[in-house]
């Protein structure tokens, strides 16, 4: 099914890590979900405990807390997906239900377009990270300063120190792809959103043209058909709203946290980035730090800003169906619906607030004070 294709790569990462929620899971399956968990979980107990050594240190601490924000933002990723496994699963079924279905060859070359866009996303982003990963592992390798990619006093010498050099690599690569699959699931979800409601307001633009190519079509039961059309149509906002209303309950509480997280995470990258030499590998380490944090938060508002101006189109496209060509029926059905319509769909965090551009733009404004005010204090 094309709409499943925008879940493909998100899928296949948390299947590969076990995290990807199922029906009935193996015990083998269960242990690698729990391993998973532990190896993340683990580090980030390791993070924690040495961001309790350093605390007496105000910029070490919080270069301490560098990468610790990701691993805890994980962990609490993976386990609300757990505890919300049946609300999840019942929210992938949905995909297949009969309005999501039926007009996808009809308008193909629209999910096309989607697709391309959601695929060149993916790419940037997935790149981004694994760039992440990549320049924090190597460069306690190129500089004698730094023994490990995050610092562990129990372990920056001595002869547990290269199994402990390579279980952070492993553990951070881990980190990174689970949190990015788990971020592409949310991409991927919301994209689901934003195809049907492109197919309902082009439905509704060509509501003459379909109801015309009705095998069952004739001057008699055009009245007929085109209240059934209308009606579908209905029938298929009210799923959008539903399908809609499940990523909310289940991503409500992760983008609540994922803002709160983005603030302290660029934030942090700033204060790094201001102390270490810019063109060494750490510092192009933390740049694509950076960058990856604001492309995360990004990725999140902007299909969110999506689904929100293409839900305000239904309106527009309700005008466009050439009502006053149609009975008092027919009429009566658009005007419900776009009485319905005037209040767009959005996604809420813990109804805090709607994730859109403003949201993006607010967020980046707070890290940015954040970041003036703690750089002002260590100064």
């Amino acid at each position: 099914m094309v709409l499943f294709d925008f879940l493909k790569y998100s899928q296949f990462a948390l299947e590969t890590t076990a995290v990807w929620p199922q029906n009935k899971s193996s015990w083998m399956f269960l242990f690698r979900t729990i391993l998973t968990l532990g190896v993340i979980g683990i580090f980030a107990g390791c993070q924690v405990y040495n961001s309790a050594l350093l605390i007496s240190s105000f910029v070490k601490f919080s270069q301490s807390l560098y990468l610790l924000n990701s691993y805890l933002n994980v962990c609490i990723k993976i386990i609300i997906l757990q505890l919300k496994r049946k609300a999840f699963l019942k929210l992938i079924h949905r995909i297949e239900n009969q309005y999501f279905i039926k007009y996808e060859q009809v308008y193909e070359h629209l999910i096309a377009n989607v697709d391309k866009t959601i695929n060149t996303i993916q790419w940037i982003y997935w790149s981004s990270a694994i760039f992440c990963c990549i320049f924090t592992s190597i460069f306690p390798v190129v500089d004698p300063s730094k023994s490990l990619p995050m610092e562990y006093p129990h372990f920056n010498n001595g002869p547990f120190h290269i199994p402990f050099y390579i279980c952070e690599m492993i553990s951070l690569f881990m980190c990174a792809i689970c949190n990015t699959a788990m971020d592409m699931l949310f991409v991927g979800l919301s994209t689901v959103a934003l195809v049907q409601l492109i197919i309902l307001n082009n439905k509704l633009k060509d509501t003459s043209k379909i109801v015309k190519c009705s095998k069952f079509y004739s001057d008699e039961n055009r009245h007929k058909l085109t209240v059934e059309y209308i009606k579908e149509c209905c029938e298929h906002y009210i799923e959008i709203e539903g399908f809609l209303e499940n990523i909310e309950n289940i991503f409500s509480v992760i983008l609540f946290i994922q803002l709160g997280i983005s603030v302290f995470a660029i934030c942090n990258g700033g204060l790094m980035l201001i102390n270490v030499e810019i063109l060494s590998l750490q510092g192009l380490s933390v740049i694509f730090y950076i960058m990856a944090m604001v492309m995360e938060l990004g990725v999140y508002c902007w299909f969110g800003n999506n689904v929100y101006f293409e839900s305000l189109e239904i309106i527009h496209s309700c005008s466009l169906s050439n009502w006053y060509e149609e009975s008092h029926d027919v009429k009566k059905m658009l005007l419900i619906l776009m009485e319905r319509t005037k209040r767009p769909l959005e996604i809420k965090a813990l109804n805090f607030t709607t994730i859109n551009a403003n949201t993006f733009v607010a967020i980046l404004k707070w890290s940015y004070s954040y970041f003036a005010l703690l750089n002002n204090f260590t100064n």
